[in-house]
């Protein structure tokens, strides 16, 4: 094992699962073993751990990491229990490939690690939330061009129940919309490149306006740049693709514009809610959102 044991097995494990996991996945993996392995760095300097080797960490390596996590989330860190959680399940996966059963042997240890989430229904945002973030919306003038791009990005996440990494993708090409009816056709969805399929999205009609006067505004501003991007929403300077980064980014001055908090999930779970008050079947609401089955609609 050379200098840099913990990346070396990364790189080895990832080379692994390219072609076998969605582009999506893999890059949120590689984010996760970046901040792992900068930890793990800083421990192991430190003399709390023995190794970073992912071969050869221990059970008390693991417990001195994780109480590093919590540490830092008592703190206020930017490492949330749920992003531990993850981080962990990514860690076993790294650990298991060279038969280190050391997270396993740890979780035995700290059930937390393993609890799952409750099942009862989750919260969907109120009709009245909405309507304020609409209004607010409707009075963003047409020269604010990145603030008309941050509310329709909102009004494709709640009225149209959009993943992340299908708003990053989004084609503005592929939205339709005739009279007060409007559908998105997604190329680029969850899974793209295992199990998941195309799908054509319906859209709610409060939130057309929002995203029609976008549109409109974005086709001037490209033509007043002199430029030309397929995607929805692209960056400030270079008419690129965003990340998923930058999308979180965008939604998150929606949220400090109108005082509010909410997250994709929440809009996506609104979204379906909304078809199912409306009388959608559940097979219609599943296919909408591209679930897998209607039984992952079921439990939302």
């Amino acid at each position: 094992m050379g200098r840099y044991p913990f990346r070396e097995c990364v790189n080895e494990v990832m080379r692994q699962y390219t072609g076998n996991r969605a582009e999506s996945t893999l890059e949120i993996m590689e984010r996760r073993y970046n901040r792992m392995e900068k930890d793990l760095n800083l421990l192991r300097s430190e003399g709390r751990i023995s190794t970073t080797s992912p071969k050869h960490l221990t059970v008390e390596d693991i417990a001195v990491y994780h109480e590093f996590l919590r540490t830092r989330l008592v703190n206020g860190g930017h490492v949330c229990n749920d992003s531990i959680k993850k981080d962990f399940i990514d860690l076993d996966k790294l650990c298991s490939y060279y038969g280190n059963g050391c997270i396993h042997d740890y979780k035995a240890r700290c059930p937390s690690l393993s609890s799952r989430k409750s099942s009862h229904r989750l919260p969907v945002m109120s009709e009245k939330d909405l309507d304020h973030i609409l209004e607010i919306a409707s009075e963003v003038p047409d020269s604010d061009f990145w603030g008309l791009r941050a509310f329709a990005l909102f009004a494709l996440y709640a009225g149209a129940g959009l993943r992340t990494v299908e708003m990053v993708h989004a084609k503005a090409e592929n939205i339709i919309i005739e009279d007060e009816c409007a559908t998105i056709f997604l190329d680029h969805v969850k899974g793209n490149d295992t199990y998941g399929e195309p799908r054509t999205v319906f859209i709610i009609p409060k939130f057309v306006p929002a995203i029609e006067r976008y549109l409109r505004i974005r086709r001037q501003y490209l033509d007043l740049c002199g430029a030309e991007c397929e995607y929805v929403f692209f960056s400030h300077k270079r008419f690129e693709i965003l990340t998923d980064k930058s999308i979180r980014q965008i939604r998150g001055n929606v949220e400090k514009a109108c005082g509010m908090r909410f997250d994709g999930r929440m809009c996506r779970r609104t979204y379906g809610q909304y078809l199912k008050d409306k009388g959608v079947s559940i097979e219609n609401v599943s296919v909408n959102m591209g679930h897998s089955s209607t039984k992952t609609t079921e439990r939302y």
